[in-house]
């Protein structure tokens, strides 16, 4: 399903037909999360440019939902503030290149202030008790890799 998505926003700024899916549903371990990747390319449209691209792309299915306009109305209804750069991007762009990331599993700091940010899949059979957790522990996970990076120095 978000692999589908990724492909429909990107098809919007992409040349017909060339919206492809490789590497897909690839198992990638890292120390406390598992994720499944697939690579998703395509050709640009002529005289489209990078913040078109953005622009069709985020924010990403991902930490969206589908369907995506849906999603985004559903959580402007609950989240009590704004996500701010939480699920946005960071890259680098410039006029050979495009490489950007998801903004998940962060820190931010804010006046002297640490905060994580953390989600969950909610789908129709989800446990809320477990999605609950999981928020949990994917921000322990960060603050904990941040108190070893502190502790270190």
């Amino acid at each position: 399903m978000l692999v589908d998505l990724a492909r429909n926003d990107l098809g919007k700024v992409s040349s017909p037909g060339s919206v492809t899916v490789s590497d897909s549903m690839i198992l990638r371990k890292y120390s406390s999360v598992q994720h499944l990747v697939s690579r998703v390319c395509s050709s640009l449209i002529p005289g489209r440019t990078d913040l078109d691209i953005i622009k069709a792309v985020f924010p990403a299915g991902t930490v969206s939902g589908a369907p995506k306009k849906r999603a985004l109305q559903v959580i402007g209804e609950y989240e009590e503030q704004p996500r701010g750069a939480y699920s946005g991007a960071i890259g680098i762009i410039s006029s050979r290149q495009l490489d950007l990331a998801l903004l998940i599993r962060s820190v931010f700091s804010y006046s002297g202030k640490a905060e994580t940010r953390a989600g969950a899949g909610i789908v129709k059979d989800s446990d809320p008790k477990k999605e609950v957790q999981e928020m949990y522990d994917k921000s322990l996970t960060v603050m904990g890799g941040l108190l070893n990076a502190s502790s270190d120095h």
